[in-house]
């Protein structure tokens, strides 16, 4: 939930965002500097990031990162499943194919739910 008075979002503290693909160039920064800021655990996946290295340098602590092919539905459907964990959220720009087998694994029994 979003309050305008107080710019914040209630009730999204550790909630699991997983970010396949990232915004370009300075959007990025900026993109993860409001995730972040609302209290979400991103993980964001600079496969297609230009200057994957300094992503990685500026944001190591305050962002998890993976590497999988959005267009490879079992290297997502492994990465949603990944440790147990799953995510409250993709977040995809590149239109990758979001499937049935990848919903369903996704929302599967016993999955996180906030």
């Amino acid at each position: 939930m979003y309050s305008a008075d107080s710019g914040q979002v209630g009730g999204v503290d550790g909630m699991r965002i997983l970010l396949l693909d990232a915004a370009p160039g300075e959007l990025l920064d900026r993109e993860l500097e409001r995730l972040v800021g609302y209290g979400l655990a991103v993980t964001l996946n600079p496969r297609r990031v230009e200057d994957r290295a300094g992503v990685v340098q500026r944001w190591a602590g305050r962002a998890e990162f993976t590497d999988v092919d959005l267009f490879d539905e079992a290297a997502l459907i492994e990465e949603v499943l990944r440790d147990g964990q799953g995510y409250h959220a993709l977040k995809s720009r590149a239109g990758a194919p979001l499937r049935a087998a990848l919903l369903a694994a996704g929302t599967a029994v016993g999955r996180p739910t906030g």
